[in-house]
């Protein structure tokens, strides 16, 4: 359903609704109510239920500006939910935007945040930043043919490189691919993203997807250099988070060999 079509309970969940809208992010409002605690007679006592859910990344979005102090219940809840469940939960802070502002010079979202703006005012921001950046990232290159190479620098380990725009029309050689790969029984899997001209949100969903298949086998998933358009999307929808992001492959594989968990 289109935000426009859709009754929010406070005009910063609209806002937010428009830009995964205009970004072509699929999202699901309020859908799940997590139940954290049951008093004596079954009934909810304590409850969480984020924002949004985007479908193709399966992740849970949670948005506030309130300051770091106010935000101790949000963070507890948040992770109770991922330790119970194991799902994905991510809350935007008003540090996080800070940081935006820091590394990409987004000005309006940090004013808005920054005093007595509204949450309103917030996401309005986040809208006209996307629409401003719509030129740089979501064209795609003239070179857009996507293709995968492979190498293979050690036992167990394989290096996926992207080429061109890993997006919907990809998406299914994409998944086909890592589908092998964690099959054939890697346990250190390295996604060079440096020459990724484009990425949407059903390809970062197929890389989520492979990455909790690969973690569920004791394996490890990195992600390396994605150009500065294509880092942005990650570290807006907070994905950096959940992807280690990597300058070098030799740093990607090196962290790797550290993280793998099986004998």
């Amino acid at each position: 359903m289109a935000s426009s079509e859709f009754a929010f309970a406070h005009p910063v969940e609209r806002e937010l609704a428009r830009l995964y809208d205009e970004h072509g992010i699929a999202w699901e409002y309020e859908p799940h109510t997590f139940v954290l605690e049951r008093d004596g007679e079954g009934r909810i006592s304590e409850a969480f239920t984020p924002d949004f859910f985007l479908p193709e990344l399966d992740v849970y979005v949670e948005c506030t500006v309130m300051r770091q102090s106010r935000t101790t219940r949000k963070r507890r809840k948040a992770r109770m939910v991922r330790d119970r469940t194991g799902a994905t939960v991510e809350i935007l802070y008003r540090r996080d935007i800070f940081e935006l502002d820091r590394r990409w010079r987004l000005r309006r979202l940090a004013r808005a945040a920054g005093g007595r703006e509204s949450r309103f005012e917030c996401a309005t921001s986040w809208v006209r930043i996307l629409r401003d950046m719509r030129e740089s990232v979501i064209t795609p290159s003239a070179d857009s043919d996507f293709r995968i190479d492979e190498e293979n620098p050690r036992p167990g380990a394989v290096v996926l490189a992207l080429h061109g725009d890993a997006d919907l029309h990809s998406a299914t050689q994409l998944r086909a691919r890592l589908n092998a790969t964690v099959e054939s029984g890697a346990s250190v899997l390295v996604i060079d993203l440096s020459r990724v001209t484009f990425i949407d949100s059903m390809a970062l969903g197929v890389l989520l997807d492979a990455m909790k298949r690969l973690r569920a086998r004791g394996g490890v998933l990195r992600i390396v250099g994605p150009r500065p358009d294509v880092r942005r999307i990650f570290e807006i929808t907070l994905l950096d988070r959940v992807f280690p992001l990597d300058a070098t492959r030799s740093e990607a594989l090196a962290a790797g060999a550290t993280e793998d968990t099986r004998a």
